[in-house]
């Protein structure tokens, strides 16, 4: 197939290219190229293929939600190098004084 001139000025002017003319002429033979790949996958049979959803066959690979407890604030609070029954003790971050 042929791509005209008009039609890739056209495509430059739309994605907002400036092209000079070896630009133009190389993007119009890469074209040409492309649509003459894309015709010649048109003429292959693929009556018989079953389409394809995506390049894996497993389906529904995701693990069963359980409900399960987790108690690990103990543990947690054992990391802490100060600590108040079920809470961290950390420094003031904010200074209040108004000085």
């Amino acid at each position: 197939m042929k791509v005209s001139n008009k039609k890739i000025k056209r495509l430059a002017e739309l994605a907002k290219l400036n092209l000079d003319e070896s630009e133009s002429k190389s993007l119009s033979s890469d074209l040409e190229h492309i649509l003459a790949f894309v015709e010649k996958l048109g003429e292959v049979d693929t009556k018989e293929v079953q389409p394809l959803n995506h390049i894996h066959e497993a389906s529904n690979i995701f693990d069963d939600d359980e409900l399960r407890q987790y108690d690990i604030k103990d543990e947690a609070l054992s990391n802490s190098s100060s600590s108040n029954s079920d809470y961290f003790k950390i420094k003031k971050g904010i200074n209040t004084n108004n000085s």
